[in-house]
């Protein structure tokens, strides 16, 4: 119920690419990606501009709402990442291969990623 060390090692390596100095997280379970987050990016204090950097790790069913409001926040040019968009891989396999309890969450994921 955390994420992978290689999705750490990849929102490590966005967080420096873009120099990420503010960043938001939705949907924290553990902490781990949150902690991951905070030791990568350089503490500066307050810092007035908008979020470079967004991790979104909460219901699959919520993802548009909060994809809509995180343009807002996201400055152009920033990163918005979401945890599950490819379900393990499902989101490429026919629906008879999916399980019942998956369904729901593939439509959403596959709703958003078409976004």
């Amino acid at each position: 119920m955390e994420i992978a060390p290689k999705a750490g090692k990849v929102i490590a390596l966005l967080l420096k690419l873009t120099n990420a100095k503010k960043t938001i997280e939705i949907g924290v379970f553990t902490g781990c990606s949150l902690h991951l987050i905070a030791l990568t990016i350089p503490w500066q204090g307050h810092v007035e501009h908008d979020f470079v950097f967004s991790f979104i790790d909460a219901e699959q069913v919520s993802y548009q709402n909060i994809n809509d409001r995180m343009f807002k926040l996201v400055k152009v040019g920033g990163i918005l990442g979401y945890d599950y968009t490819l379900l393990f891989g499902k989101i490429n396999m026919s629906e008879e291969c999916v399980k019942e309890t998956m369904k729901p969450n593939m439509h959403h994921i596959i709703q958003l990623n078409r976004f």
